[in-house]
């Protein structure tokens, strides 16, 4: 039978006094000011050392553990991005995610004219091989229309690439802002881990957010003349 020994009041007492006394402090350097948390932090320990202390109970008591998360150091998070990166980031993912929409909306509806079926692929790739795949069925019989919608595959998966690096990896700026080039930290959904390194500037973000939104422009107009289905694009309206 496992026995366990009795906190002694002494401690008991001291144990609850420093935790009213500084366990709000601590809390407050860990993550902001929780003063309000001291007297929470000295009612949960009387109540425990109660436990201890009632005939045949049993208590298991976690504070020590909760008090070592406390004393971590907070990590630091800043960014170091310049409101100009910012915008440029946000503009950048706007402007992708209004040519993807226009994307899907373009395979949903080859996929139904072709084969009653709007399934979606999750993966970008596979979406992409979706959508080549069903224009050379729809368009077979027109060569032209079909190099042009070839031409529109080909540049949203190269564009696609650039956008996975800005996007889906961990950017930052100079912490001593003296440099405008900001580091990307990416990996590769592999077997194994796999860190890539790379540096962005506005400059090149800016040249990405033009060319993706050229090949929405592009998309928007060849779906219009040449795939049967309404709407035609997607309406764009503010409402």
């Amino acid at each position: 039978m496992i026995s366990y020994r009795k906190t002694p009041d002494h401690l008991s007492g001291v144990f609850s006094f420093c935790l009213g006394r500084f366990g709000g402090t601590i809390f407050s350097d860990f993550a902001g000011d929780f003063r309000c948390f001291g007297p929470l932090l000295t009612a949960a320990s009387t109540a425990c050392s109660n436990r201890f202390h009632a005939p045949g109970s049993v208590s298991m008591f976690l504070g020590f553990g909760f008090l070592g998360i406390l004393a971590m150091k907070k990590p630091n998070v800043d960014l170091h991005l310049r409101p100009k990166q910012l915008q440029t980031l946000g503009l950048l993912s706007a402007s992708w995610s209004f040519f993807e929409t226009e994307m899907d909306f373009t395979i949903s509806a080859l996929g139904y004219l072709v084969e009653n079926d709007q399934r979606m692929p999750s993966p970008f790739n596979r979406r992409a091989q979706r959508w080549r795949k069903l224009a050379r069925t729809h368009y077979k019989n027109h060569p032209g229309v079909l190099s042009d919608a070839e031409l529109l595959i080909d540049a949203a998966q190269n564009l696609h690439k650039g956008r996975c690096i800005a996007l889906h990896g961990r950017i930052y700026g100079d912490p001593k802002k003296k440099s405008d080039v900001m580091r990307v930290e990416t990996h590769r959904h592999r077997k194994e881990w796999q860190l890539t390194r790379s540096t962005e500037t506005v400059s090149s973000l800016m040249t990405a957010i033009r060319e993706t939104k050229k090949l929405a422009k592009e998309l928007i107009i060849f779906n219009q003349n040449n795939l049967r289905a309404s709407p035609t694009s997607l309406p764009r309206k503010y409402i």
